[in-house]
């Protein structure tokens, strides 16, 4: 049996959660809800942060390699959930840089919601998104900053958001 916490001998918090980690792929579990015994409300499980959405002009988009990968707590019940981190101030007073976004692949946006788009061209934005026939307009919460429509042909994906996690000490 795996012991993940040894009383005389307590784990640094990383060194938990790559035991944790391992554990949930040796069980074939990784990235799964816990779901607590009484009901089936999912607690919250960790699910990595990817790379960075900007909120200002799209940016360059890398996805962070696995070890660099930090994690943040959620109870999105998507099993393909994953986080970035928020740059720039489009998106503000709502959201400010630091904020982790966390998006839901396996559901689709709709007109109205909130979303990150990856452009073919490698370009990332946090913006609400209306979709009409023939393009996707973006529209900042910032009215410092314009909306802007492109062709839908012209993103990789768009995944909407189903939360954040925000640290307040730094």
């Amino acid at each position: 049996m795996l012991n993940l916490y040894e009383k005389d001998n307590p784990s640094p918090p990383q060194e938990l959660l790559d035991k944790v980690a391992k554990l949930e792929i040796t069980l074939g579990i990784e990235g799964s809800p816990i779901v607590h015994p009484d009901h089936d409300t999912p607690a919250s499980r960790f699910i990595p942060v990817c790379g960075w959405a900007h909120a200002g002009e799209a940016a360059c988009y890398d996805e962070l390699p696995l070890g660099w990968q930090q994690r943040v707590p959620t109870e999105c019940r998507d099993p393909h959930a994953f986080a970035v981190m928020l740059e720039g101030e489009s998106m503000e007073p709502k959201f400010s840089p630091g904020d982790m976004l966390i998006l839901q692949p396996s559901s689709e946006a709709y007109s109205g919601c909130l979303a990150v788009c990856r452009f073919k061209d490698d370009g990332v934005v946090f913006r609400r998104v209306e979709f009409l026939p023939d393009a996707v307009r973006l529209i900042a919460l910032n009215p410092a900053y314009p909306t802007e429509s492109y062709p839908k042909d012209a993103f990789s994906w768009i995944y909407p958001l189903w939360g954040r996690w925000t640290q307040l000490w730094r």
